[in-house]
């Protein structure tokens, strides 16, 4: 079934409340009626089964009913960074064929003039538009109104119509954008089949496994973003079938503690980062953590310290766990893992119920404590990458299974370790960032020779380097270093913009031609 079928199915009880957004607590009858207005305004506006829609929008409301109302059609949801720059932003858009795009109000101005060109519409989503009482009115966003190819979303609240469409659970429905299994971006294709057999696997792994009771009241704290797998598969969807999520639009400090003081959090989701700053944050009272049931932390590897910080603020709050770490990729739709034995130390925990993972060598498959790449089985796999038929499967006793192109190794008891990644993605502040882009970015810059772009942490942070190879007559002098930086963000965004530039004779290669990134990031780890 579709997306929107399964949740459907699952929410009996309409007037439970199913969405909290700062003071508007929504119920899961207004978030259908919702569903159901712009399911039509987007068919009205010519959006049929197989169209790309875009979601360029933060963690507020309208982004969880463009995703149902999109997937209530039979169309695919493009999830794309809402802070994309121009060229990264437009190339996203063109590749996937988008034809309608749900955007951030105040990023509408910047690009209305290019889409308006390309033909593609806009629907303008303001922060305010959940909210209410005095705030509605303090929280203005802007909503330019002088462009026919823009429609605010008030105006597509307006319909009450019902649609019935079937829709083909096993077709595309989502597109994320990730670096694939090789360091470069790619968009990887997803069915509701997939979100939807994710969605049972978590449920059987925290209730049959976990033994951690669910109640339709308990309420999921969404920091992750909802463009990101995790965030769409996990706090999104898996939780509004089973609970509540309470939004958080930006990762901030004041709207994290304002979640907490004024909501009971039973669950909480985000990358080490995350719980690192909420650890850091001084004004944050352990005693808003004494409802919390579970946490769960993917993304990236998280380090001792930031568990153990994290662990000890959940005791002195009087919360009864400790941090989940998991495992996944945006390839099967997030997570295939959970430690759900916190005390298994530096574990990915153990496969989601109806998820295998293999180590293999090549094609042999490894025995446990051998370290090799992990290929992982699992209903929620991709369909593949749009315009790409390179996906990296292997079959393993009749059952396909993905490469992950990550290294690691499984126990005896069929716990997962990863050990590092093969490919040279970069994850900061919870967003892909692929060092070949950047790479290429900066080559292209005057005065540049050649590039490398290494990964780091340091006091456990994620960060980036770039090691760059002059032309002659050229210094790397801080009018160059400013140009390098402007070039990146703009280009792709300020994440992937390197934290250290660094001039050097000439960029080191490998056999085969190509630069030798491997020996730059070894250099940067014995360095720090």
């Amino acid at each position: 079934m579709s997306m929107y079928a399964y949740l459907v199915e699952r929410v009996q009880d309409l007037d439970r409340e199913i969405i909290i957004y700062q003071n508007n607590k929504i119920s899961a009858r207004e978030l259908f009626a919702d569903i159901n207005a712009v399911s039509t305004f987007l068919y009205e506006l010519g959006i049929r089964k197989g169209d790309s829609v875009g979601l360029c929008l933060p963690n507020i409301p309208q982004a969880v009913v463009a995703i149902y109302a999109i997937n209530k059609l039979g169309a695919v949801v493009n999830a794309i960074h809402p802070r994309l720059k121009d060229k990264a932003l437009y190339s996203a858009l063109e590749k996937t064929n988008t034809k309608v795009v749900f955007m951030y109000d105040f990023m509408v101005l910047k690009h209305n003039k290019t889409l308006k060109d390309k033909g593609i519409k806009i629907i303008s989503c303001a922060y305010s538009d959940y909210l209410k009482g005095i705030k509605k009115f303090y929280k203005w966003g802007f909503i330019p109104y002088l462009s026919k190819n823009i429609y605010p979303y008030s105006a597509t609240l307006k319909h009450t119509k019902e649609l019935d469409i079937e829709v083909n659970g096993l077709l595309d429905a989502i597109y994320l954008h990730s670096s694939g299994t090789s360091g470069y971006s790619k968009t990887v294709k997803l069915s509701s089949y997939a979100f939807n057999a994710l969605s049972d696997n978590i449920y059987n792994m925290i209730t049959n496994k976990a033994k951690v009771a669910l109640s339709a009241s308990d309420t999921m704290l969404m920091t992750l973003p909802v463009f990101h797998g995790f965030g769409l598969g996990v706090c999104v969807h898996f939780s509004l079938s089973h609970f509540k999520v309470c939004l958080v639009p930006f990762f901030h400090s004041k709207y994290v503690r304002y979640s907490f003081r004024n909501n009971d959090i039973n669950f909480i989701t985000a990358v080490p980062n995350m719980l690192r700053k909420i650890t850091n944050d001084k004004k944050f009272s352990a005693s808003y953590l004494q409802s919390v049931k579970l946490v769960f932390s993917g993304g990236d590897k998280l380090s001792d310290k930031v568990k153990d910080d994290f662990n000890a603020l959940l005791k002195s709050g009087g919360a009864k766990c400790k941090i989940m770490e998991g495992y996944g990729l945006s390839e099967l739709a997030s997570v295939v893992s959970i430690n759900i034995f916190p005390d298994k130390n530096n574990s990915q925990g153990l496969p989601l119920p109806s998820v295998d993972i293999v180590v293999v060598d090549g094609d042999k498959v490894l025995p446990p404590d051998k370290v090799g790449e992990i290929c992982v089985y699992s209903q929620s796999v991709m369909t593949g990458y749009l315009d790409d038929d390179s996906a990296p499967f292997i079959l393993i006793e009749g059952k396909k299974y993905l490469r992950t192109g990550d290294l690691g190794c499984l126990d005896c008891d069929g716990f997962i370790y990863i050990k590092d990644r093969i490919k040279r993605i970069a994850i900061i502040g919870g967003i892909n960032i692929y060092p070949k882009e950047v790479e290429t970015l900066i080559s292209s810059i005057e005065g540049i020779k050649a590039c490398c772009v290494a990964r780091y942490e340091y006091q456990g942070k994620v960060m980036t380097k770039a090691f760059v190879e002059l032309e002659k007559n050229f210094s790397l002098n801080a009018k160059l270093q400013a140009k390098i930086k402007d070039t990146v963000e703009n280009g792709i965004m300020k994440y992937a913009v390197p934290t250290i530039i660094e001039q050097v004779d000439k960029i080191k290669l490998n056999k085969m031609g190509k630069v030798d990134y491997l020996y730059y990031e070894n250099l940067l780890k014995s360095n720090n």
